[in-house]
């Protein structure tokens, strides 16, 4: 609740994420609904999800899997109408996000897209931001620099929607004690690994299989229709960089309007607090308040080191550190008898005991009285509100210029680029998803670029709102069509995907096979199995070759039964069996532990709550789902 900092970091590595992951949240149960979607596969409100932005998104997964897992990369795990269904479900939810940041109005200039990506360390070469380097990296991942900026824009819009809800709530200092020895509990576990590969000579694939194989999945092995583009992208933007206002004009806005710049009251508030469990016990209860009023004598006679008392006293883990700061207060910000100390004080001081549901906090209340600031103070505000306002006014008349002019020289931008003075942009190889994604996933000028009049006369497309201020037009100047890869090129690749699975098979046949011996009492001779050293394994740090299903296993392996046998599938290209011989206890938690189990358990709250808050905002929005056009198999 309280903690907000390193929220940019956060961010940042979000971002970054984009690049390899096209979305965010995951979970949800997918609403669903018939009737005939066109070439959409779901309709969020407002927000189409077409088959070609679906289809795209799937190109992107299959080839971060087939990078990732080489020769085990199996084409077939995208084709289950499960592995689509979870894809769309997670495309939902970041469609529902964009909807709800598009009805709060949210905006992200162009200017604040590059302050961002100039603060991104991969970015920069020698402290810089490296343009060479930023296209270089995103043209790894077949993506261009305005469809990513796009995707940035996105997720900025969305943070205000995100971040105060994942910054988690107070945990007291029991919860995460119990939590620690929980987690902190190990378990010593010895594996036999039997890979795929040591079954591959006991596999083979005939030239008749991996053709069947291509003849049945040729939508696996489609390279996507592509087109060429040059675009002007107009912005609010472009016209405001031009506009200045003088200091006179300020001051005459100015004494028009002073009511506008009126700074009303406010309450900062700064906190200790000294955790206690609601259902704590009446002496744990009485033990916290007597620490709350012995600090409060102290803090009261010694005002100036409420800081210092809050990072040595205070169980708040979010905002101890920073000497208890929790900011400005407004009503609804925090739990009632907490809001109603810091607004009943009458003048600025240090209250408390205050008890909340958390525990007892000793508040510092600071009040800014109500105050009218003098020109100089606001001059650099009133400034900018009148050159948005202006910018407001010629970017309508530029736009109304914009739409008439594209369509007279209809086959260039040359004169409208310098009307406008912005630069004619190119980008290559733009698959449908990719050229909605130019102007905020606006698929209808996506649709008119494919059209058959737009790839075969080059013309200018009409001028399209792509959102945040901005208009675009394009004009294609080359189109590849979709086609069907050669069966020549990817044959030694499906028979390596074939093999792979099948010895997968038999690997996993033959653990499982294992497994049953040992649960039968057998020994590891008599079922063949020679187990490697023992290793330590804890519930949060599983060690590799583990699952988080099969770390929950071992740890419901019942500890006057060892050792416990148990088997699982590892990807798929590895059994694993696992022998689980000790159960090592959690030692004493320091204080620097119970700290770092309050911010965890914090955490944990705070996507708890983002994800209620999803689950409310898709209830909230409708939801259509065409499934027939998922293709897959069955």
């Amino acid at each position: 609740m309280y903690d907000f900092i390193g929220r940019n970091k956060r961010l940042a590595q979000v971002i970054l994420v984009i690049i390899m992951i096209p979305f965010l949240f995951f979970g949800v149960d997918m609403f669903r609904s018939g009737g005939a979607g066109s070439n959409n596969v779901a309709k969020i409100g407002d927000i189409p999800v077409s088959v070609y932005e679906f289809d795209d998104i799937l190109r992107r997964q299959q080839n971060q899997a087939r990078s990732r897992l080489g020769q085990a990369y199996d084409p077939a795990m995208f084709s289950t109408p499960e592995a689509r269904n979870a894809l769309l479900d997670r495309i939902v939810n970041e469609k529902v996000l964009q909807q709800k940041a598009n009805d709060e109005k949210f905006f992200v200039s162009n200017e604040q897209i590059m302050q961002f990506l100039n603060n991104i360390d991969e970015f920069k070469e020698n402290g810089q931001f490296s343009g060479e380097l930023y296209r270089n990296l995103l043209r790894q991942q077949e993506m261009v620099p305005a469809v990513f900026e796009s995707m940035v824009r996105q997720t900025r819009l969305q943070a205000p929607l995100i971040e105060p809800l994942q910054s988690g709530e107070i945990v007291a200092k029991e919860t995460a004690e119990r939590y620690y020895r929980l987690a902190g509990e190990k378990r010593e576990v010895a594996m036999a690994r039997l890979d795929a590969s040591a079954y591959l000579d006991k596999v083979s694939v005939s030239d008749e299989e991996v053709r069947a194989y291509y003849d049945q999945n040729s939508n696996l092995y489609q390279a996507p229709e592509t087109v060429s583009l040059e675009y002007i992208l107009f912005t609010r933007d472009h016209v405001l960089k031009n506009i200045q206002v003088s200091e006179e004009e300020a001051r005459e806005y100015f004494d028009n309007n002073q009511e506008r710049y009126k700074q009303p009251e406010k309450r900062e508030a700064a906190h200790i607090l000294f955790a206690v469990d609601e259902g704590a016990e009446q002496a744990k209860k009485d033990e916290a308040l007597k620490k709350a009023d012995d600090v409060l004598k102290e803090a009261q006679a010694t005002p100036e080191a409420f800081a210092d008392l809050a990072r040595k006293y205070s169980e708040d883990p979010g905002s101890a550190q920073q000497g208890g700061v929790l900011g400005e207060v407004t009503p609804g910000m925090f739990v009632q008898p907490f809001e109603d100390a810091v607004f009943h004080a009458e003048q600025s001081g240090i209250v408390g005991p205050v008890e909340s549901p958390f525990g007892y906090h000793i508040i510092k209340v600071t009040i800014v009285p109500e105050r009218r600031p003098l020109f100089d103070e606001v001059k650099t505000q009133i400034q900018e509100d009148i050159r948005q306002d202006r910018a407001n006014n010629e970017f309508a008349e530029k736009e109304e210029s914009m739409r008439n002019r594209i369509f007279e020289q209809a086959d260039s931008f040359a004169d409208i680029s310098k009307e406008l003075g912005i630069e004619v942009s190119r980008a290559e190889f733009l698959t449908r998803a990719q050229v909605a994604q130019l102007a905020n996933n606006n698929a209808d000028f996506a649709n008119e670029v494919f059209t058959p009049a737009a790839l075969n006369d080059r013309l200018n497309t009409e001028v399209f709102d792509a959102g945040n201020h901005s208009l675009i037009s394009a004009r294609v100047i080359d189109h590849k069509p979709a086609a069907l890869r050669p069966f020549e090129e990817v044959a030694d690749g499906i028979r390596k995907t074939l093999r792979q699975k099948a010895a997968f098979d038999i690997a996993k046949k033959d653990g499982e096979e294992k497994w049953a011996l040992l649960k039968e009492k057998k020994s590891e001779k008599e079922a063949r199995v020679s187990f490697g050293k023992p290793e330590e394994v804890s519930r949060q740090r599983p060690t590799a070759d583990i699952s988080q299903a099969t770390v929950a296993e071992i740890f419901r392996a019942p500890s006057g039964e060892l050792p416990f046998y148990l088997g699982a599938s590892s990807g798929d290209n590895r059994y694993i069996l696992y022998r689980v011989d000790k159960v090592i206890p959690a030692g004493e938690p320091t204080p620097e532990e119970i700290k770092s189990a309050q911010n965890l358990i914090s955490q944990l709250k705070g996507q708890e709550v983002f994800d209620t808050y999803l689950t409310e905002l898709r209830n909230s929005i409708e939801i259509k789902i065409y499934p027939e056009k998922l293709g897959g198999t069955n």
